[in-house]
This record gives structure tokens, C-alpha cells and sequence, in this order.
């Protein structure tokens, strides 16, 4: 009676839990139209600290509750709830914050991954049917979105290093058209330590007003982990 009462209990735990996901990714992108940036930032904070609540699940109902429904009916899962809203955040974060390089940010992400490797290692279980080998690693790769989002956030959000501005001229432009997604590309003359030539990813607004030969302003920041920032004006 007592392992039935165990079941239920998670199983409502782990619909609520996916339930508040799904509501904040609604809330998440709406929020900045709807209430303004101030209500925006409010829902990414939430969004980067909300994975802290299915963890903990996982571990209070270790053997009921998993990170994806299994074949059995007694697992229930909380997937959505821990890759759901960090997903949807990191493809905001793509669109919102345009960095320089992508080497210091890797490297980051795989420390954070690491993290993730590990704590997966002492939540998940070990053994069992529907036990996979090396599983906590997989579980763990779910997390990129999340470690991707934290990385820059952190970095950009909360950097209080001083602007420097650039104004340079548009040489040219192209978008890469993907199966998913676009690219948008300028191709500027020389500015700061980035010769002729340099080419800088925008926003679909910015590459649709950029014309050859204008002039544009590159906002600089050298950002909170070290990872310069810019955005154009």
C-alpha cells in the first residue's frame, strides 16, 4: 500500500512539475512583449534556477520518477520540465546576445556539462530494466541548452565592464538559410583589432536595414567571464 501511495504521489509531482515547465516557456516568451524587459528578466532568472525542482525530485522518487518515460508505467518522467524551458532560453539567448568568439564559451559549457555528469551520476539509478549503461551521460548532454544559456546570461547580463564604441562601414552582407533556422552576416571594414574583411553575425532587423557602404555602431563589452559582447546601433 505504502509503494502505491509512493507511485501516486510522484506520479502527480512529476505532471505538476512538467505542467509549471510548460507554462514557463509561455511565460518566457510572451513576457517581454507583454510586461517589458523588467518582467522578461524576471522569467529568465526563473528558468535558470526552475531545473533545481525536477532534480530534486529525481532524487526523492529515485526509483519511481526518470528523465524519460521508459516502457513501464510506473516511471514517470521529467524530461519536459528539465529540458523544455532551457531549450527555448538558449535559442533566445542565440537570437539576443551576439559574442566574438566561441572558444572561451565552449569551454566553459564542457566544465558546466561536467558538473551536470557528475551530479546525474550520484542521482541516477544505477541499475534496473530500464537501466542504460553510461545513461547519466546522456541525461547529462540534455543539459547543453541549459549550460549554454547560463554561460552567456551570466556573461552578458551581469557584466559591468565599460563600452567601447566603434563606428565602422557595411562592406557587404549575406544570410546563411538553414533547414531551421537562418543566419544573418555583415562583412565590415576594419575595426578595433578586427581587420578589413571581419565578419559579425546580427540580428534579421539589423541585416535588413544594413546597406553597403553605411556606417555602423559596434557597442563593445569585454563581458563578466571574459568573453566579449557587442551590439550594434
Amino acid at each position: 500500500m505504502n509503494e502505491d501511495i509512493v507511485t501516486d504521489n510522484a506520479k502527480t509531482v512529476a505532471r505538476i512539475v512538467n505542467l509549471i515547465a510548460v507554462l514557463l516557456i509561455i511565460w518566457l516568451l510572451f513576457s517581454r512583449f507583454a510586461f517589458g524587459i523588467s518582467m522578461y528578466n524576471i522569467a529568465v532568472i526563473t528558468v535558470l534556477l526552475f531545473p533545481a525542482i525536477p532534480l530534486m525530485v529525481l532524487v526523492k522518487y529515485k526509483n519511481v520518477v526518470t528523465i524519460l518515460k521508459g516502457k513501464t508505467t510506473y516511471r514517470y518522467p521529467v524530461g519536459t520540465a528539465l529540458f523544455g524551458p532551457p531549450l527555448v532560453l538558449s535559442i533566445l539567448t542565440l537570437i539576443n546576445y551576439f559574442l566574438i568568439d566561441y572558444y572561451l564559451c565552449t569551454i566553459y559549457i564542457i566544465v558546466v556539462l561536467l558538473f551536470f555528469c557528475y551530479l546525474y551520476s550520484k542521482i541516477l539509478p544505477v541499475s534496473g530494466s530500464e537501466t542504460i549503461k553510461y545513461g547519466f551521460i546522456i541525461a547529462a548532454l540534455f543539459m547543453l541548452p541549459y549550460c549554454h544559456s547560463l554561460v552567456v546570461i551570466l556573461n552578458c547580463e551581469y557584466d559591468t565592464s565599460k563600452v567601447q564604441q566603434y563606428p565602422v562601414v557595411v562592406l557587404n552582407k549575406y544570410k546563411i538559410n538553414g533547414k531551421y533556422s537562418k543566419s544573418y552576416n555583415l562583412i565590415l571594414d576594419s575595426w578595433g583589432t578586427k581587420p578589413k574583411g571581419n565578419e559579425i553575425r546580427v540580428s534579421s532587423r539589423t541585416y535588413n536595414l544594413a546597406v553597403s557602404g553605411d556606417k555602423i555602431n559596434i557597442h563593445l563589452k569585454q563581458g563578466l567571464l571574459g568573453m566579449p559582447w557587442y551590439t550594434i546601433y
